[in-house]
């Protein structure tokens, strides 16, 4: 027996797989006593799920082939973020 009373043969593995991108760009300049600043930043991930049951899970669950083929494996859409980040600063000192 499994967990909480439930069958062995009845399991569930999930996968998942992640990556990250960041890519980054800056660029300062002195004007006189000012300073000026640009700084660019691009930052994205996707994260993918996805998953095996046996063939006895999915019969119990599912009951016709098609019912089958649109739960089995990756029925979970993927996560996506994606960040654009855009600094301009210009400095002038007081004292």
């Amino acid at each position: 027996m499994g967990r909480f009373g439930a069958p062995c043969n009845r399991g569930l593995t999930s996968h998942s797989e992640d990556r990250n991108d960041v890519f980054g760009l800056g660029l300062q300049a002195d004007i006189g006593r000012n300073r000026l600043g640009v700084d660019s930043t691009y930052s994205g991930s996707t994260t993918r799920i996805s998953y095996d049951c046996d063939s006895t899970a999915l019969s119990a669950a599912a009951a016709t082939p098609v019912q089958l083929a649109l739960i089995a494996g990756s029925a979970l859409p993927n996560m996506n973020f994606v960040q654009h980040t855009f600094n301009l600063n210009f400095l002038i000192p007081i004292s």
